[in-house]
């Protein structure tokens, strides 16, 4: 019993977790975008992601403001953006805070690397789509072979044995 519980418990949070990163990879993009915006506009990389932490970004943007937070207190920006891409079980995510830290790094234009790494993430999550498509319609056709086709052709086998015993 104890362990159906821990289990059950398990199974939950693994879920719950996989929905958190779902959701922050699904507005990801925008936030990268808004983002790159900002530091258009003249902000530093900081500032930009503190700005473009909006409400409608949900836990993501909870996460920017602390990471925003520590970099205002005082914390190296690069050291505040990996408490970003520890926070998410994501690949996306800690591509995207590799990437930010490089073109601090390098002195590269961040506004073109947030940009590609947006749109990089968007067709990402297209393709994602389009393999989760392809894939439903495989289960669908081998439960519908396992189903109704097998069944029907061993009916058919057995009365073309019994055709061919008479």
């Amino acid at each position: 019993a104890t362990g159906a519980i821990c289990l059950v418990s398990y199974v939950s949070l693994l879920l719950k977790a996989d929905s958190r990163r779902r959701k922050v990879e699904d507005v990801l993009p925008d936030f990268l975008s808004l983002s790159a915006a900002n530091v258009r506009a003249g902000m530093t990389i900081d500032q930009a992601m503190w700005y473009a932490a909006k409400p409608e970004f949900g836990i993501l943007s909870q996460e920017v403001s602390i990471v925003a937070k520590k970099a205002f207190g005082g914390v190296p920006f690069n050291q505040a953006i990996d408490y970003l891409g520890e926070r998410f079980n994501s690949k996306a995510i800690r591509r995207a805070v590799a990437l930010i830290k490089q073109g601090i790094a390098s002195g590269g234009k961040l506004a073109d690397i947030l940009e590609r790494t947006a749109e990089d993430s968007r067709q990402m999550q297209l393709l994602n789509k389009e393999i989760a498509a392809s894939l439903l319609m495989y289960v669908m056709f081998i439960v519908f072979a396992s189903a109704i086709g097998t069944p029907f052709l061993f009916s058919i086998s057995g009365k073309l044995v019994t055709i061919l015993e008479g």
